[in-house]
């Protein structure tokens, strides 16, 4: 939880949890108001993850995929992009479900996860910026724009929600959309991370090297942090 009146300035990791600690009634109450909120998305118990030969088979056809709508395209990206998703990155993140969303006639399609703290990076992530659950925009575009950030930034917005979410999309942001995303940081302390065809890649390299596939996503968010004013 950030100390009152930071909420856009960059506050050090330390500063944050003596905050915390020295404010243990106010946190833990804001702890609980944001869990009871959670209950309505609850991971399911008999989950299975894929097995990486067939995680690696979702990762080619996600990316033989042409970009677009045409012939269901987007929708064939969804349901791989949703596989992938929910078992490369399981145990360290629970899946909560898979919600849909229309923001000004534009069907969203949103994977949402359980953000236990179960690394010291997923730690980082609720203390730093509410993180109990992640939220995953799947976008089947060739290239991210500045409304489908604003998308995602208006619904972290919504307190239920913490404040870092994923744009899943086919190809890198370009610059402008990059520097529009640093810009929301330094005004709302919010974060998006930008997820493409490269880091299925190598959540799959990852897997097959006996590594963890959460490690591409604190790879992005490390990224994403040195391109932060200082």
């Amino acid at each position: 939880m950030l100390p009152p009146g930071r909420a856009g300035r960059a506050v050090a990791k330390q500063e944050v949890l003596a905050y915390n600690r020295a404010h243990f009634d106010t946190v833990r109450g804001y702890v609980a108001e944001r869990e009871a909120a959670a209950e309505v998305c609850a991971p399911d118990p008999l989950f299975t993850p894929l097995r990486l030969a067939t995680i690696t088979k979702k990762v080619k056809e996600t990316k033989a995929l042409p970009t677009g709508r045409a012939n269901g395209a987007d929708k064939k990206f969804e349901d791989l992009a949703f596989d992938v998703l929910s078992s490369a990155l399981y145990p360290e993140l629970d899946l909560a479900g898979q919600q849909d969303r229309t923001i000004s006639g534009a069907h969203i399609r949103d994977v949402i996860f359980h953000n236990d703290g179960k690394t010291p990076f997923l730690t980082d992530l609720r203390d730093l910026y509410g993180a109990r659950q992640l939220v995953f925009e799947l976008k089947n575009v060739a290239s991210l724009d500045t409304e489908h950030v604003n998308q995602l930034y208006r619904y972290l917005d919504d307190e239920d929600m913490g404040r870092l979410g994923i744009l899943v999309a086919r190809n890198p942001p370009k610059s402008s959309v990059q520097r529009n995303i640093v810009d929301l940081h330094s005004s709302k302390r919010q974060v998006i991370l930008c997820l493409d065809d490269s880091d299925l890649d190598l959540m799959v390299a990852l897997l097959e090297s006996g590594r963890r596939p959460i490690e591409a996503l604190r790879k992005k968010y490390v990224e994403f942090t040195r391109l932060l004013p200082k």
